[in-house]
């Protein structure tokens, strides 16, 4: 899908065709200097790329009599078991009925690198809030957002995404799951942990681009993955310099990953007219790459970024926001 980004400007602009992918922009500033910008439009590289599939890791399920050895309901008088025979109410199932604000912990140790996503089984007449903590020794290191959950009284699922389980390193030593009843006493009947692809996490090239938020600010932006480089052709005005932004999200950094990216341009008789290797560890805001350019003014260029650093067996990505050849103003 082709991208067209917005890239703020503060001019006068007039759009004038380009011979490659992308249109070129004009943009005369106060102090009459001008410079020239291409957007481009990244594709992927790899047609028999796939984002996976969702693996599943363990699976929890409420028992008809005692909870199992570990199992924590705090406090202690805000849930019971219970038996629901009534096919009116989704029966037979058992669950643990909560009457009042409560958690139920589950013992580990569990593998972060394993889990993203939980999916809590459900009995509900009415309303409910529900949000999961991971801990290390009883202090929760990573806390879901709160999801609202309305039902009928019959069994459902709801589905609590943990986006950052990977950067935890060790894994954690509990799964904490809070109930809070909102004019309903939910039954809690099972908790699976799930493992669901860092693609997901990111616009995917084939989708093209959608807006992610780092650190408070969102940006129209791709995932990067090293199964699928990304690549873009254009014709680039004299003096201008491939330019993108770049970040690691929580949400798909994994612990003791050291990444970079690889943004390598080549001529029309392809030559190589830049190359950059951008470490990215540890960015959890958007920055800017700059990577000068030595090519003929209109020269059509072809422009691959990629991951590099990752396991040979896991996918590794980073997002990348408003490529673009930037003519240097000045």
């Amino acid at each position: 899908m082709l991208h067209r980004s917005l890239l703020p400007v503060t001019a006068l602009l007039a759009v004038v065709p380009a011979c490659g992918g992308g249109d070129e922009i004009y943009a005369s500033d106060d102090l009459g200097v001008a410079g020239g910008i291409v957007r481009l439009d990244l594709e992927g590289t790899s047609p028999d790329y796939s984002i996976g599939e969702i693996e599943p890791y363990l699976v929890f399920k409420v028992p008809g009599e005692a909870l199992p050895e570990g199992w924590q309901v705090n406090p202690p008088d805000a849930a019971s078991l219970e038996h629901q025979a009534l096919p009116a109410h989704g029966g037979p199932w058992d669950g643990l009925r909560f009457t009042t604000k409560g958690s139920l912990t589950l013992p580990g140790p569990f593998d972060t690198q394993r889990f993203n996503r939980v999916v809590v089984t459900l009995a509900v007449p009415g309303k409910v809030d529900l949000s999961v903590d991971l801990c290390i020794g009883r202090k929760y290191v990573l806390r879901s957002t709160r999801l609202r959950v309305d039902g009928n009284r019959k069994p459902m699922t709801a589905v609590i995404d943990l986006p950052g389980t990977q950067a935890i390193p060790g894994g954690c030593d509990e799964v904490r799951l809070l109930v809070v009843p909102q004019g309903g006493e939910p039954a809690i009947l099972g908790v699976d942990l799930l493992l669901t692809p860092l693609a997901t996490w990111l616009p995917t090239a084939a989708k093209g681009p959608a807006p992610v938020a780092i650190d408070g600010e969102a940006r129209h932006a791709l995932g990067l993955s090293s199964l699928d480089p990304l690549t873009a052709k254009a014709c680039a005005p004299l003096g201008a310099q491939l330019r993108f932004g770049y970040a690691l999200p929580l949400s798909v950094r994994r612990a003791d990953e050291s990444l970079a990216i690889l943004a390598l341009a080549r001529g029309a008789d392809g030559r190589e007219i830049g190359r950059k290797r951008i470490r990215v560890r540890g960015v959890d805001k958007w920055r800017e790459a700059v990577v000068p350019l030595k090519h003929e003014d209109g020269e059509e260029v072809t422009l691959d970024l990629q991951v590099e650093g990752g396991s040979p067996d896991s996918e590794s990505l980073v997002a990348i926001a408003s490529p673009r050849l930037e003519r240097k103003l000045g």
